[in-house]
């Protein structure tokens, strides 16, 4: 039951840079939500946002200036030539920005990165911190910041957010959470940085325990004893004990999107994310970190509540685009999704990730493209049977193109995402993918290629040996693309150096070929 009594202490929720910029990320609104509902007002700010619209020089704008930009964006014709222009525009100074960024920290070690966080080295969004955010927090006098890092690239902005916070006001409480925050947590805690600037950290799915802290901070209790949350204490970092069951995905209020500049964000079509499950309902790729990370945890929020989250977003902002954040949608939720859609009358356009199920027939496509399904995005990795068998994907190569074809039939566009150097993968293994890639280049909408990265808690990081790695070094992760890993070196097949050639080998030869299509 929602609790009416509102609580006075001033809680703010921070996103830090660098993120995607087409639309909110879902930790602050699904936050906000829930604290809300226990009965505080938390003021959120998607500084992510704010801090690329700060970057945008008119120098870089074409014919239009910064503000002129955000006008245009702000066009309720969403489809106008004025607001396409405008959104073009501010994607190319994004892409060039982020790109640069990505290239100026790629291999960096964790250390490294936590360091230039804290000095603020080279930080092109330190004027807008030092001349915005922080005299805003000041003026608003929060007891609680929370910073939610949800990929690497926001690892340096947002311990240099937190130092920033640290020294205009010792006296408030920094929190920290997230997916990276909690894959790195035990690699992150030896660093000096962290018990510099951050008083407690958030594990796994931040509601309840974020409500506990807050709570116990309002009440002058200890942190010690609350289920995934770690804390400062005599100079070190203490772990309460982690639990993997999760808050019931039923019991979750529908995200809260108000106070977001919502018009000023990138996509084409004006999209709201929002998320259905909760781990993963394969949970069995040997690369991926979130088997260990959730303990093979899983929920599944039923469709009915999903289509009423749908509502509730067209009802408040005007929303007809919606992206499904889950790891991956299984073919039995998409079609009670896709009958509850229709069952509603709801009309709305939706995308998510997916696997390359059997159960993704060209009658359940179909249905899906009635109820608005209009991009589905599949990790198809590789095109090669023992690698797929290797990753344990349970994925037959046959099916691949099948449900491709068919997608492309049903009028639903689809996004291949590849990853190139899985130890042991030869070259002539790598390009199989690539052939696939070029072959079926009228079928699909997009792709992208990606090094194979080697995260902490993954199968593979806890047998290297059943998997052709000679060696690992463990000294330090570092950044490779976009995520944190081990370098390692294998008995056979490519070696990092050579993967990361052959995934650029492979994009500029399907894209030619794409352009020799046209």
């Amino acid at each position: 039951m929602p609790h009416f009594r509102i609580h006075l202490m001033r809680v703010v929720l921070l996103y830090p840079p660098i993120s995607n910029v087409r639309y909110p990320y879902l930790s602050l609104p699904s936050l906000s939500a829930f604290l809300a509902r226990e009965g505080y007002e938390p003021v959120v700010r998607d500084v992510n946002l704010e801090a690329f619209y700060h970057l945008v020089p008119p120098s870089e704008s074409g014919e239009m200036d910064p503000h002129a930009l955000q006008e245009a964006l702000m066009d309720q014709g969403a489809r106008g030539k004025r607001r396409e222009r405008a959104r073009r525009i501010l994607m190319k100074t994004y892409l060039t920005y982020y790109k640069g960024f990505e290239a100026e920290t790629s291999r960096a070690s964790l250390g490294d990165t936590l360091r230039a966080g804290m000095e603020g080295r080279g930080d092109r969004f330190e004027s807008y911190y030092t001349e915005h955010l922080i005299p805003w927090i000041l003026r608003t006098d929060p007891a609680f910041v929370g910073l939610s890092i949800a990929y690497p690239t926001q690892m340096i902005h947002g311990f240099r957010i937190a130092s920033l916070i640290r020294r205009a006001n010792p006296r408030i409480h920094i929190c920290m959470g997230g997916p990276t925050i909690t894959k790195l947590v035990d690699d992150v805690a030896h660093h000096d940085e962290l018990l510099n600037v951050v008083d407690s950290v958030i594990l796994l799915h931040g509601e309840l325990p974020l409500v506990r802290v807050v709570e116990a901070m309002r009440d002058g209790s200890s942190l010690e004893g609350i289920p995934n949350v770690a804390f400062k204490r005599e100079g070190r970092f203490f772990r309460n004990p982690v639990s993997f069951s999760p808050i019931d995905m039923n019991s979750l209020p529908t995200p809260d999107f108000k106070g977001f500049p919502l018009r000023l964000y990138l996509s084409k079509d004006f999209t709201l994310p929002l998320i259905s499950s909760r781990g993963c309902y394969w949970n069995r790729c040997t690369f991926c970190t979130y088997r260990e990370l959730y303990k093979g945890a899983f929920q599944q929020r039923d469709a009915a509540l999903v289509v009423e989250d749908m509502a509730k977003l067209h009802r408040e902002h005007g929303c007809s685009h919606f992206r499904l954040m889950d790891d991956a949608c299984s073919p039995a939720f998409l079609r009670s999704l896709a009958r509850e859609i229709i069952r509603s009358g709801l009309r709305v356009a939706w995308s998510c990730f997916a696997r390359f199920e059997r159960g993704f027939t060209g009658d359940l496509l179909r249905l899906l493209a009635r109820g608005g399904c209009k991009r589905l995005m599949f990790g198809l990795e590789s095109h090669n049977q023992r690698i797929l068998d290797l990753m344990r994907k349970g994925v037959r190569v046959e099916e691949i193109g099948r449900i491709v074809g068919q997608c492309h039939e049903a009028g639903i566009e689809t996004r291949l995402m590849c990853m190139v150097g899985f130890p042991t993968e030869t070259r002539s293994e790598a390009l199989e993918t690539m052939r696939f890639l070029i072959d079926y280049r009228d079928k699909y909408t997009s792709f992208a290629v990606q090094p194979f990265n080697l995260e902490g808690g993954t199968e593979i990081d806890r047998h290297p040996d059943r998997f052709g790695i000679s060696k690992v070094y463990r000294e330090d992760r570092v950044s490779h693309g976009l995520r944190y890993g081990y370098r390692f070196e294998t008995r056979s097949g490519m070696g990092m150096e050579e993967a990361a050639r052959m995934g650029e080998y492979i994009t500029r030869k399907v894209r030619e070929a794409a352009r020799g299509s046209v």
